[in-house]
Protein backbone atom coordinates (compact mmCIF):
# COMPACT_ATOMS: atom_id res chain seq x y z
CA UNK A 1 0.00 0.00 0.00
CA UNK A 2 1.39 3.39 -1.03
CA UNK A 3 0.09 6.45 0.86
CA UNK A 4 1.20 10.02 0.27
CA UNK A 5 0.56 13.10 2.39
CA UNK A 6 0.29 16.53 0.82
CA UNK A 7 -0.54 20.03 1.97
CA UNK A 8 0.67 23.59 1.99
CA UNK A 9 3.81 24.49 3.92
CA UNK A 10 2.80 24.76 7.58
CA UNK A 11 -0.38 22.69 7.15
CA UNK A 12 0.71 20.04 9.67
CA UNK A 13 1.85 17.22 7.37
CA UNK A 14 4.62 16.04 9.70
CA UNK A 15 2.23 15.93 12.66
CA UNK A 16 -0.28 13.93 10.60
CA UNK A 17 2.41 11.55 9.33
CA UNK A 18 3.61 10.93 12.90
CA UNK A 19 0.03 10.00 13.80
CA UNK A 20 -0.52 7.85 10.68
CA UNK A 21 2.72 5.88 11.06
CA UNK A 22 2.04 5.34 14.78
CA UNK A 23 -1.51 4.15 14.04
CA UNK A 24 -0.31 1.67 11.40
CA UNK A 25 2.54 0.36 13.56
CA UNK A 26 0.13 -0.19 16.48
CA UNK A 27 -1.79 -2.44 14.08
CA UNK A 28 1.49 -4.39 13.76
CA UNK A 29 1.95 -3.38 10.14
CA UNK A 30 5.38 -2.81 8.62
CA UNK A 31 5.71 0.84 7.60
CA UNK A 32 8.33 2.59 5.49
CA UNK A 33 8.27 6.34 6.17
CA UNK A 34 9.92 8.50 3.56
CA UNK A 35 9.79 11.96 2.01
CA UNK A 36 10.41 13.91 -1.14
CA UNK A 37 12.81 15.25 -1.98
CA UNK A 38 14.53 12.11 -0.72
CA UNK A 39 17.45 11.96 1.70
CA UNK A 40 19.76 11.68 -1.34
CA UNK A 41 18.65 15.08 -2.67
CA UNK A 42 21.09 17.91 -2.09
CA UNK A 43 19.80 21.40 -2.70
CA UNK A 44 21.92 23.57 -0.47
CA UNK A 45 22.03 26.25 -3.17
CA UNK A 46 18.69 28.08 -3.14
CA UNK A 47 19.81 29.88 -6.29
CA UNK A 48 19.05 26.73 -8.27
CA UNK A 49 15.50 27.38 -9.48
CA UNK A 50 13.23 26.82 -12.43
CA UNK A 51 14.05 24.12 -14.94
CA UNK A 52 17.41 23.26 -13.35
CA UNK A 53 15.76 22.55 -9.98
CA UNK A 54 12.93 20.68 -11.71
CA UNK A 55 15.29 18.24 -13.42
CA UNK A 56 17.16 17.66 -10.15
CA UNK A 57 13.83 16.83 -8.49
CA UNK A 58 12.80 14.45 -11.30
CA UNK A 59 16.15 12.66 -11.09
CA UNK A 60 15.70 12.39 -7.32
CA UNK A 61 12.14 11.04 -7.69
CA UNK A 62 13.28 8.41 -10.16
CA UNK A 63 16.01 7.31 -7.74
CA UNK A 64 13.59 7.38 -4.80
CA UNK A 65 10.93 5.30 -6.57
CA UNK A 66 13.30 2.63 -7.86
CA UNK A 67 15.65 2.35 -4.89
CA UNK A 68 13.38 2.97 -1.90
CA UNK A 69 9.62 3.01 -2.58
CA UNK A 70 9.27 0.05 -4.97
CA UNK A 71 11.58 -2.20 -2.91
CA UNK A 72 9.55 -1.39 0.23
CA UNK A 73 6.30 -2.17 -1.59
CA UNK A 74 7.76 -5.45 -2.86
CA UNK A 75 8.51 -6.32 0.77
CA UNK A 76 4.76 -5.76 1.48
CA UNK A 77 5.49 -2.70 3.62
CA UNK A 78 3.11 0.24 3.77
CA UNK A 79 4.84 3.27 2.30
CA UNK A 80 3.97 6.67 3.77
CA UNK A 81 5.57 9.45 1.73
CA UNK A 82 5.67 13.11 2.77
CA UNK A 83 5.08 14.94 -0.55
CA UNK A 84 5.02 13.48 -4.05
CA UNK A 85 3.84 14.52 -7.51
CA UNK A 86 1.33 17.10 -6.23
CA UNK A 87 4.12 19.12 -4.64
CA UNK A 88 5.99 19.19 -7.92
CA UNK A 89 2.85 20.34 -9.73
CA UNK A 90 2.53 23.16 -7.18
CA UNK A 91 6.04 24.37 -6.42
CA UNK A 92 7.53 24.03 -9.89
CA UNK A 93 4.54 25.97 -11.26
CA UNK A 94 5.38 28.65 -8.69
CA UNK A 95 8.86 28.51 -10.22
CA UNK A 96 7.47 29.28 -13.68
CA UNK A 97 7.02 25.85 -15.32
CA UNK A 98 3.75 24.85 -16.98
CA UNK A 99 1.51 22.16 -15.53
CA UNK A 100 1.70 20.17 -18.78
CA UNK A 101 5.52 20.22 -18.85
CA UNK A 102 5.71 19.12 -15.21
CA UNK A 103 3.18 16.34 -15.81
CA UNK A 104 5.00 15.09 -18.92
CA UNK A 105 7.97 14.13 -16.71
CA UNK A 106 5.83 12.67 -13.90
CA UNK A 107 3.09 10.73 -15.71
CA UNK A 108 4.96 7.42 -15.68
CA UNK A 109 5.67 7.37 -11.95
CA UNK A 110 3.48 5.07 -9.79
CA UNK A 111 0.09 6.35 -8.67
CA UNK A 112 -0.32 6.11 -4.88
CA UNK A 113 -3.17 4.05 -3.48
CA UNK A 114 -4.37 7.10 -1.55
CA UNK A 115 -3.23 10.65 -0.88
CA UNK A 116 -4.18 12.45 2.32
CA UNK A 117 -4.48 16.19 1.68
CA UNK A 118 -4.01 18.18 4.90
CA UNK A 119 -6.32 21.18 4.59
CA UNK A 120 -5.58 23.78 7.26
CA UNK A 121 -6.97 27.33 7.58
CA UNK A 122 -4.66 30.02 6.18
CA UNK A 123 -4.57 31.88 9.50
CA UNK A 124 -3.23 28.81 11.33
CA UNK A 125 -0.67 28.15 8.59
CA UNK A 126 0.61 31.72 8.84
CA UNK A 127 0.90 31.42 12.66
CA UNK A 128 2.93 28.21 12.29
CA UNK A 129 5.24 29.66 9.66
CA UNK A 130 5.93 32.72 11.81
CA UNK A 131 7.28 30.39 14.54
CA UNK A 132 9.91 28.89 12.21
CA UNK A 133 13.50 30.05 12.45
CA UNK A 134 13.94 29.95 8.69
CA UNK A 135 11.50 30.17 5.78
CA UNK A 136 12.20 28.86 2.30
CA UNK A 137 11.41 31.10 -0.63
CA UNK A 138 8.17 29.11 -1.15
CA UNK A 139 6.99 30.02 2.35
CA UNK A 140 6.97 33.79 1.93
CA UNK A 141 3.70 35.67 1.32
CA UNK A 142 4.26 36.07 -2.43
CA UNK A 143 4.25 32.30 -3.05
CA UNK A 144 1.81 31.35 -0.30
CA UNK A 145 -0.99 33.31 -1.97
CA UNK A 146 -0.89 30.97 -4.99
CA UNK A 147 0.11 27.77 -3.17
CA UNK A 148 -3.37 26.67 -2.01
CA UNK A 149 -4.96 27.47 -5.39
CA UNK A 150 -2.28 25.46 -7.19
CA UNK A 151 -2.86 22.53 -4.83
CA UNK A 152 -6.58 22.55 -5.64
CA UNK A 153 -5.76 22.64 -9.36
CA UNK A 154 -3.21 19.82 -8.99
CA UNK A 155 -5.70 17.63 -7.12
CA UNK A 156 -8.39 18.19 -9.75
CA UNK A 157 -5.88 17.49 -12.53
CA UNK A 158 -4.61 14.28 -10.92
CA UNK A 159 -8.05 12.94 -10.00
CA UNK A 160 -8.80 12.87 -13.72
CA UNK A 161 -5.74 10.65 -14.06
CA UNK A 162 -6.69 8.08 -11.42
CA UNK A 163 -5.32 9.61 -8.20
CA UNK A 164 -7.49 9.16 -5.08
CA UNK A 165 -7.71 11.70 -2.27
CA UNK A 166 -8.98 12.06 1.26
CA UNK A 167 -9.16 15.62 2.54
CA UNK A 168 -8.18 15.95 6.21
CA UNK A 169 -9.72 19.17 7.52
CA UNK A 170 -7.80 20.96 10.27
CA UNK A 171 -6.26 17.75 11.68
CA UNK A 172 -5.94 17.25 15.43
CA UNK A 173 -5.70 14.17 17.61
CA UNK A 174 -9.31 14.85 18.65
CA UNK A 175 -10.71 14.04 15.20
CA UNK A 176 -9.07 10.75 14.20
CA UNK A 177 -12.06 8.36 14.26
CA UNK A 178 -13.09 8.92 10.63
CA UNK A 179 -9.47 8.70 9.46
CA UNK A 180 -8.89 5.43 11.34
CA UNK A 181 -12.09 3.93 9.91
CA UNK A 182 -11.00 5.01 6.44
CA UNK A 183 -7.55 3.47 6.81
CA UNK A 184 -8.90 0.18 8.16
CA UNK A 185 -11.53 -0.15 5.43
CA UNK A 186 -9.06 0.93 2.77
CA UNK A 187 -6.51 -1.64 3.90
CA UNK A 188 -9.08 -4.42 4.13
CA UNK A 189 -11.39 -3.83 1.17
CA UNK A 190 -9.71 -1.09 -0.86
CA UNK A 191 -12.57 1.41 -0.73
CA UNK A 192 -12.36 4.31 -3.14
CA UNK A 193 -12.41 7.57 -1.18
CA UNK A 194 -12.21 10.91 -2.90
CA UNK A 195 -12.35 14.55 -1.86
Amino acid sequence: MFFTVEGCNGAGKSFFIDYLVDFLEKKELSVFRTKEPSSKFNNLDENIVGIELFFKLIKDRDYHIHNEILPALQEKRIVVCDRYIESTLVYQRLDGLSLQKIWSYNKNFPIPDLCFFIDTPDKLIKERLLKRNYLTRFEDDFYRNAEKRYYEEAISFLQKRGFKYFRVLNFSLDNTKEIEELIISYLTIGKDYRI
